[in-house]
């Protein structure tokens, strides 16, 4: 079995300096620790090629999903985060990749996540195409006896947008947030949902939810804690925003008796292009002083 790809990043200040930035930054770790797994494999050059330039030019993400594994002010702890992916599976044109996020001094768990990648053509960057050398790539699995991450956290369904309790923002999609293929950046979209998820909380949105623990601001032994940080994000990718888009963000939330979910829809021209849900767990919130890697 060879060696497994091993991401390694020094962990700057503001990586997480709001705890209301931590899915941004881990999914931006992972987007980048892709990458590693092309120089692990054992078939030829030309299908490690072949891989490094799917994901690097004609790669798009189609959903996220990543739960994290401890309180978000224990992030800033931090000196350096090991990446680890894994190739999981591969279809007829996408393939899934899973992460495990630890902290390097201790090697302690922090974060799992798991994504989906469409290969698309090179021309458009929108239409799916069949991934060369499938085979090839069901081998480098096969080889590094990858296994799914199961990472305890059931694929959203995500719902429909009711006709009530429903919270508004209009914003312009910002340039220096697009990557190279002039798309939005897949890991923006947690800064946007949860910028707009405060902003409804400031002004009296989610009125619909019976229990203060989701909707006020929170105070432990004098400690000024803000609203409840999530600890579970997917994400659906449908469409893509580009550069100076204008782009409205419509945002509800559904409570249970032991979370509650804030949902998201991305819209442009009147169509949905992302949908992203945030789930704030009860039990979540105790692990703040309790918890220690």
């Amino acid at each position: 079995m060879s060696r497994a790809a091993l991401a390694n990043f020094s962990v700057q200040w503001f990586d997480f300096s709001s705890r209301y930035y931590t899915f941004t930054t881990l999914l931006k770790y992972c987007d980048t620790a892709q990458g590693f797994i092309f120089e692990n494999g054992r078939s030829s050059s030309n299908v490690l090629n072949m891989l490094h330039k799917l994901w690097d030019n004609q790669g798009v993400m189609r959903s996220t999903k990543a739960k994290l594994l401890l309180p978000h002010d224990r992030y800033t702890d931090f000196e350096r985060c090991l990446i680890k992916p894994y190739l999981e599976a591969v279809g007829r044109t996408s393939w899934m990749v899973g992460f495990r996020i630890s902290d390097a001094a201790t090697n302690a768990e922090v974060a799992v996540v798991e994504t989906v990648m469409v290969a698309v053509d090179e021309e458009t960057k929108s239409k799916s195409i069949e991934i060369p050398d499938r085979d090839e790539i069901v081998k480098i699995i096969e080889e590094n006896n990858f296994e799914p991450l199961n990472l305890g956290v059931k694929q959203t369904v995500f719902q429909d947008q009711p006709n009530e309790n429903v919270f508004m923002h209009k914003t312009i999609v910002n340039a220096l947030d697009c990557d190279k293929l002039g798309h939005l950046n897949n890991s923006i979209y947690a800064t946007i949902a949860e910028e707009v998820r405060l902003l409804a909380l400031k002004n009296g949105g989610y009125n619909n939810v019976s229990s203060d623990l989701y909707t006020k601001k929170m105070y432990l032994d004098d400690e000024y804690l803000g609203y409840l940080e999530p600890s579970i994000i997917n994400v659906s990718y449908i469409g893509q925003a580009h550069p100076f888009d204008e782009m409205n963000v419509f945002s509800w939330c559904i409570e249970s008796s032991d979370n509650c979910e804030f949902c998201f829809d991305f819209v442009i021209d009147s169509e949905v292009i992302t949908k992203v849900s945030l789930i704030v767990e009860s039990n979540y919130h105790t692990q703040r002083h309790t918890s220690s890697l």
